[in-house]
Parts: structure tokens; sequence; C-alpha cells
């Protein structure tokens, strides 16, 4: 089973320029990627800042999944950002038939997505996509923990999990140097830390840390279509985390390419269960 998640950056229109081209042309790359000698395509895609895949860019939504030969699609509701007036809706394709839909709205901030799926591999699987609290101030973890609170609560329900998205928190396993870090982003590691209390796996982050990845190698944000001169140091704040499932993974990673560095200002993460 191969999971990918990716923030699109709002649907790839609204903010630098029309770059829907562009991301379709990174999820065929992973779609394509090989390992082994065979391709993995992917399973289970969830995108965060899906910007009107429920309404004036649905024909986008539904072209992704015509040209990936996703089956099946849902897309979350959530509310107007004060900041711009954009809906930051999240959505979630998969090659399985989804047993169970719970959309968060409108109880977090920006937007969070359940689904539960049956494979023969791992059984029944709950799988969240979710973007929280975006702002980086002195109380933005708070918010963010609130937030995780939330959906993991609901995620209790499920043995096997994958919980994903764009978590707006940094790790303490990324080795950040305090001092050198951009002024804006919260120096703060309680959302992962929660997750890790709990019996998450962060996937990309144990899978790579054998090699001993740089920060630069680890960044998930900002890629070079970043339009926020606020942010420039390399952060990891993308993730799919596994519980009761971290012993079947295979591999994981973080996608650099041309298509992702225009895509949009994050880069999609990946793993592969087996």
């Amino acid at each position: 089973m191969k999971i990918v998640s990716y923030n699109i950056l709002t649907g790839g229109i609204f903010r630098c320029g029309d770059r829907r081209e562009a991301i379709l042309k990174t999820l065929k790359e992973i779609n394509r990627q090989k390992m082994d000698g065979r391709v993995y395509p992917i399973d289970i895609l969830a995108l965060q800042e899906a910007n009107g895949f429920d309404s004036e860019n649905k024909e986008f939504m539904q072209q992704i999944a015509m040209e990936l030969d996703f089956d099946h699609a849902v897309v979350s509701k959530t509310v107007k950002w004060e900041g711009d007036g954009l809906r930051y809706n999240t959505a979630i394709y998969s090659r399985y038939p989804l047993k169970e839909v719970h959309d968060f709205y409108p109880q977090l901030s920006v937007a969070g997505l359940c689904v539960a799926i049956d494979s023969e591999e791992f059984g029944r699987v709950g799988i969240l996509s979710q973007h929280l609290y975006v702002d980086s101030n002195v109380s933005g973890e708070d918010q963010r923990l609130q937030e995780l609170d939330i959906t993991l609560s609901f995620m209790k329900r499920f043995d096997r999990q994958i919980i994903m998205g764009d978590f707006n928190s940094i790790s303490k396993n990324d080795n950040y140097v305090i001092q050198e870090m951009d002024d804006v982003v919260e120096k703060r590691f309680d959302v992962l830390a929660r997750c890790e209390q709990l019996g998450y796996t962060d996937s990309t982050g144990d899978y790579l840390s054998k090699d001993k990845p740089t920060l630069e190698q680890l960044r998930t944000y900002p890629s070079p279509t970043n339009d926020n001169a606020a942010f420039k140091k390399p952060v990891r704040i993308d993730y799919i985390l596994l519980k009761n499932l971290s012993a079947n993974l295979k591999a994981a990673g973080i996608v650099r390419s041309n298509a992702a560095d225009a895509s949009s200002d994050h880069y999609p993460v990946w793993a592969i269960l087996k």
C-alpha cells in the first residue's frame, strides 16, 4: 500500500499562478515510482489545501481521479480563512472503497477528514488527512494540540491508523538549531511529541534517520514556489504517521523534482507499507 500526503497550495490556483499542470505531473511521477524493480502506484492520496474541490475547482479534483485511476474520492467542508477569505479543504483519494467517512467540519480551524478502508493486507484501517492551525504565534501550538485531541479522539475507534497532512509543527527528532530558524517558526515540538507518546510512528523521519539526513534533506517546506518572504529556512511540517502498522513500513521519503519545485510551496511525502 502506497500512501502520499501533499499540500498543493490553494488547490493549484488562487496564489502563485495556475500550477495544476505541475501538480498533476508531480503526482504522475510519484505514481510511476519504481522500487525493487516494480512500480508502486499511489493507493491512498491525501491533499491539503484542496481549495475549490467542492466548487469552482471541482473539475481539477475529478481530473486527478481520472488520470491517476482513483475510483473513490471525497472532499471536506471547511470554513473561510479570515486572512484571505479562501476555503482550505482537504481531500482523500483511494483505490479501496470508502467504508466510513467523517468530516471534522466545523471543529478545526482549517480542515480534517477521516475515511476507513478494508484491505486484504491490513484489514480495517482508519485514515486521517488533517491541516492543523496555521499561525506560528505564541499560542499556535496550543491551538494545534487542541485540534489534534479532537482528531485523535475520533481515531481511537480504529486499531490500525494512518494520520497525515500538514501539521504546521516541527519535530524534536529533526535536530533544529533554534538560533538559526526563521523567526516566524514556533519553536515548540508538542504536537509531534504528543503523537509519539500515543504510539504513532513517524514514517518518513524514522525511515530516513538511518542515513542521518540534514535539515535540507528533510525539508517539506518551503519550496521555490513559496511566496511568503518570512519563511526561508528548511522545516519539516508534513507527515505520515502510523499506528500498529510500523512493522509493515517498507520505505518512505520526500519527493524532490523540478515539477515538485513548481507545484506548491510544500513537497509531497510518501510511505509504502507491505
